[in-house]
């Protein structure tokens, strides 16, 4: 009974658009809770990254610049629950966005570069992609009410 709930609410065939809107909030969120602790603590984000710690200036900043756009992401997913239909273009970058970066965190973790972190947040991510190509196959269009 309980499983049945919990496929039917991650089967993103039968969300309403407004449902939709939540989803884009909560991929939002998701980048949000990845940039903003590398922001605020920019040398332990990179050790838990990494693997390492480093006190050069250009790692720390290197990383630090990969998480803003990150945060910028997360602002266009925001951007897109507003209005889903209306920003497909978005998604579309999102879906090229998530998938680069979980398909490379993948491969930096098999040649022993990342720690497992982030491949845990490039799993999320691949995920986030399958749900942001649904929405594309199966979410409202431009022309169906809200």
């Amino acid at each position: 009974m309980i499983m049945a709930t919990v496929k039917e609410r991650l089967n993103p065939g039968g969300w309403k658009p407004a449902t939709w809107k939540k989803f884009f909030v909560i991929a939002g969120l998701w980048n949000f809770s990845f940039a903003l602790p590398a922001f605020l603590m920019p040398a332990l984000n990179f050790r838990l990254v990494y693997g390492f710690s480093t006190g050069d200036f250009y790692h720390l900043w290197l990383n630090t610049v990969f998480f803003v756009v990150v945060f910028i992401f997360g602002i266009a997913y925001l951007m897109i629950a507003y209005d889903p239909p209306n920003n497909t273009g978005l998604i579309i970058l999102g879906i090229i966005g998530k998938t680069v970066v979980g398909i490379s965190f993948y491969y930096l973790y098999a040649i022993d570069r990342v720690t497992i972190l982030p491949v845990l947040g490039g799993t999320g991510d691949l995920i986030f992609t399958g749900y942001f190509i649904s929405y594309l196959v199966l979410g409202p269009k431009k022309n169906q009410a809200n």
